[in-house]
């Protein structure tokens, strides 16, 4: 019988079970007696907060009971997660209880993590005194944890420590070993990346005030830099490259001496981490949007005339209903990450590359000054007029204290200096094909999915060709274009010199100066 893996159970079991486990994490500190380090914890959102005690108390249970903590962690089957573990399924058998020995079977891929994980010896695996973790998903044990001292792989039979009284029927299955990806993850995480990223993945580590930009806080469930369409989630193995090579011209190295097995765990745990905290989210938005339970809104209701009976009734209400919130919540948040590893989701383009030429070059010139000088500048300097201009805060609906471009973290960010040629998401045209079409969300930069493909193409050609553009290179290009805008009763452009090496960048037209990108 062939298993599906254990991050991709079947639907219906992983929507009957939701707690697998909890997944014991803990480190030993020798030497150390008069001092223990603080505990860690996850810290909930700032939205959390605002809601009534009873509401957010109820919250903070659910993200427990769904996530566990940094300690013990859970493993919940609804979120298309690679825990790690054996997944199997029990056989038919006339054997009658009570037993502790029982016909299984095994993934196909299962051989390989036998041999690199446990210990053969006469044929047959041998897990100690205490055996390895045997956790039941269904069936008449499910949600009961055992423990394997022995499997006999030509025989197909495991041997538990504990006995049944009833034999497992046919078809119920378990997994070995459950969570040691996940566990290893986290263990990864503490090491090396707690400290800017934080513990509950927030982007407020020990030394996050001290970073510029900041470290990316996961809890949104949105990542910059993905090979995916716009509205899609970021890939595994997105995740992987940036952990791999790291993100240029920020404080996020590479981790390229990483084993893949430990890389994958990571990725794992950082998945799990930005499931995490956009379900949190996601209720919040649910709970004060949509149920206005806020300590300020049930104030201002209480001054209208609503009774504190009414309001407790609704705040009652939305406790008795949360486990089912967050269900609901969960469902279609694991449906949108399990499709981002489907070949769908991906941005491949139709079209080859078009040659590197110059008039592939001069149309991605034409197309840049149409649609990028706002904010990276006339020269691709990141110096356009968005970043001199007041921009709203979409969620407060203000208008930010500074001017410049935010993004949906609220930290202030520049447009890309093309000039440098340093290229955040990666360098290859594959790269900065897929950041045009599409687009870099959480920064603000729109995507462009309905433009034509070799016209995307073209402007891959040019950008790549800034650092190296000579002076008046597309001067009969910007000429045209000029000429054509002006003719359509558009405002008359500021030009610029292309050979201007200085912060300051002389306007023509005015005679004013702006700023070019430091960074």
């Amino acid at each position: 019988m062939r298993l599906s893996s254990f991050g991709v159970l079947p639907v219906s079991i992983r929507q009957k079970i939701k707690l697998l486990a909890v997944l014991c994490v803990g480190f030993v500190l020798t030497g150390c007696d008069a001092f223990s380090p603080p505990e860690a914890k996850f810290v909930v959102r700032e939205e959390t907060t605002e809601l009534t005690d009873d509401v957010a108390d109820s919250v903070e249970k659910e993200l427990e009971s769904a996530f566990g903590t940094p300690h013990e962690l859970v493993a919940w089957l609804k979120l298309p997660i690679d825990y790690g573990g054996i997944p199997g399924a029990t056989e038919e058998s006339d054997i009658e209880g009570p037993l502790n020995k029982f016909p299984v079977a095994f993934d196909a891929e299962a051989d390989e993590v036998f041999q690199s994980q446990f210990r053969e010896e006469d044929g047959e695996f041998h897990f100690g005194e205490r055996g390895t973790r045997l956790d039941w998903v269904t069936g008449e044990y499910a949600g009961q944890t055992m423990h394997v001292t022995g499997y006999d792989p030509e025989k197909n039979f495991l041997t538990t420590r504990e006995k049944m009284e009833i034999a497992p029927a046919a078809g119920d299955t378990f997994v070995l070993s459950a969570g040691d990806k996940l566990k290893a993850g986290r263990a990864l995480y503490m090491e090396h990346c707690m400290h800017c990223h934080g513990v509950s993945g927030d982007g407020n580590g020990p030394t996050a005030p001290y970073l510029n930009p900041r470290p990316r806080d996961y809890r949104l469930g949105q990542f910059k830099f993905k090979s995916t369409k716009p509205a899609e989630k970021i890939r595994r193995d997105d995740l992987s490259r940036i952990i791999k090579y790291g993100i240029p011209g920020t404080y996020m190295p590479s981790f390229l001496l990483l084993e893949e097995d430990q890389l994958l765990a990571l990725v794992e745990y950082v998945r799990w981490l930005s499931m995490r905290g956009e379900l949190e989210y996601r209720a919040d938005q649910e709970l004060i949007l949509a149920s206005g339970l806020t300590e300020e809104i049930i104030d201002e209701r209480i001054e209208d005339g609503d009774t504190p009976e009414e309001i407790q009734e609704e705040v009652d209400d939305a406790v008795a209903e949360m486990p089912e919130l967050f269900d609901g919540l969960a469902e279609g948040l694991a449906e949108s990450w399990a499709f981002a590893e489907d070949e769908e989701s991906l941005i491949v383009p139709t079209v080859a590359r078009v040659p590197d030429t110059f008039e592939s070059r001069a149309r991605g010139r034409k197309f840049f000054l149409e649609k990028c000088t706002n904010c990276h500048g006339y020269n691709g300097r990141g110096n356009g007029s968005m970043t001199e201009d007041f921009q709203e805060n979409e969620q407060t609906k203000e208008l930010y204290p500074e001017p410049g471009l935010f993004d949906i973290w609220g930290n202030p960010i520049k447009p890309r200096n093309l000039t440098k040629g340093l290229y955040r998401g990666g360098r290859r045209p594959i790269d900065l094909y897929r950041r045009l079409f599409g687009g870099i969300g959480p920064s603000k930069m729109p995507n462009f999915a309905t433009t034509d493909p070799s016209t995307l193409w073209d402007t891959v050609n040019y950008v790549m060709h800034i650092p190296f553009e000579k002076p008046d290179e597309y001067t009969e290009v910007d000429q045209e274009y000029f000429e054509q805008k002006k003719a359509a009763g558009g405002e008359e452009p500021k030009t610029a010199d292309r050979d201007a090496d200085s912060a300051e960048i002389k306007q023509t037209s005015t005679g004013t100066t702006e700023s070019s990108d430091q960074g």
